[in-house]
């Protein structure tokens, strides 16, 4: 398998739709994960078939089929990570790889979107309803290496997330002298293990990014992406309608005012390499937060995270995985 395949193939899944968001105050089904969704559209050109599932980590697996009319069917598998933002108006969807796809989510908790058939024809509306059957094995592509110990582990190439450790029958088959391989595989979860269900091919070459488990890489400049952008803070946090403001992040280092009724404060930020931010805030705001009954505040502002981007927004997470704060770039 040549990674310049797997890529142009990547590139044909460039997604990125503007959905008019509705009025804020309006309520919208929450979405949770090990859901999956289906969609069926015969258009004028042919027959698409959509499936999505939701899993846990804000993980997911799309499955796209298309049937031109007299020709033959051509599958796509993406993997990402899912979001649902604009006050659970939107599911975002993303990957690292070029995927940005924007789905409504409707009052049952439908989603609605356009997705493209092929490179050569328009893309169709399609609604995906939620079906009452546990996930299936999807296909995943990512780097497949053993360490010292023989604990194997998956590196899935659309989000840089480790799965350790894998198993499955499939492992079985691969010699030891095997290690390190970008493989093309269908795969499941048994609770929070990950099982290798099929090898579809394997490569000793890596595509551009994933020449080791370390995730996105660090060349992205994050200072640029946020300096000076305002962002909505998720309402988890205790403050309805707060906001924050990234401000000098030079060399490394910068701040982050955050502001919402009867709140004020500024908490410093430290970058540090592999994609980690460092938060802190001062006695003085410390004090300050706690004196007005928002000490739930320094949970979420202290510490350290794993940053990544998705679409527009930056994804703040616990270097064990743990879920932490979703930004939302407000748009003006």
């Amino acid at each position: 398998m040549k990674s310049s395949g797997h890529t142009a193939v990547l590139l044909m899944s460039l997604l990125l739709f503007a959905v008019p968001v509705p009025s804020r105050g309006v309520s919208f089904a929450v979405l949770y994960p090990d859901v999956r969704y289906e969609g069926r559209e015969l258009t004028e050109s042919g027959e698409l078939q959509v499936e999505l599932q939701l899993m846990n980590g804000n993980f997911f697996s799309l499955r796209q089929v298309f049937a031109p009319r007299g020709g033959r069917a051509v599958t796509q598998n993406f993997t990402g990570k899912w979001r649902q933002v604009e006050h659970g108006a939107l599911l975002l969807l993303t990957n690292m790889n070029g995927l940005s796809l924007r789905l409504n989510v409707g009052g049952a908790g439908n989603l609605y979107g356009e997705f493209f058939c092929n490179a050569t024809t328009p893309p169709a509306s399609l609604a995906l309803k939620q079906v009452a059957e546990p996930l299936r094995p999807f296909v995943l592509m990512g780097r497949l290496e053993r360490s010292g110990t023989g604990e194997v582990s998956l590196t899935d190439s659309g989000t840089g997330q480790v799965f350790s450790p894998v198993g499955g029958k499939s492992l079985n088959a691969l010699s030891e002298k095997e290690n390190a391989l970008f493989i093309d595989a269908v795969v499941s979860f048994e609770g929070k293990h990950m099982l290798l269900e099929k090898i579809r091919s394997m490569s000793r070459t890596f595509p551009e990014g994933l020449a080791d488990s370390k995730g996105i890489s660090d060349n992205f400049d994050l200072a640029g992406f946020v300096d000076g952008q305002t962002w909505f803070l998720p309402p988890q946090i205790g403050v309805e309608k707060a906001t924050c403001i990234f401000s000098d992040m030079k060399e490394g280092k910068g701040s982050l005012e955050v502001s919402g009724p009867g709140l004020h404060f500024v908490v410093d930020i430290t970058e540090q390499p592999g994609r980690r931010l460092e938060l802190s805030i001062g006695d003085r705001n410390v004090r300050m937060l706690r004196a007005a009954g928002f000490e739930s505040m320094l949970e979420y502002f202290f510490g350290e995270y794993v940053w990544s981007r998705e679409g527009n927004a930056l994804a703040l997470a616990r270097p064990d995985g743990e879920y932490g704060m979703l930004l939302e770039q407000v748009r003006f």
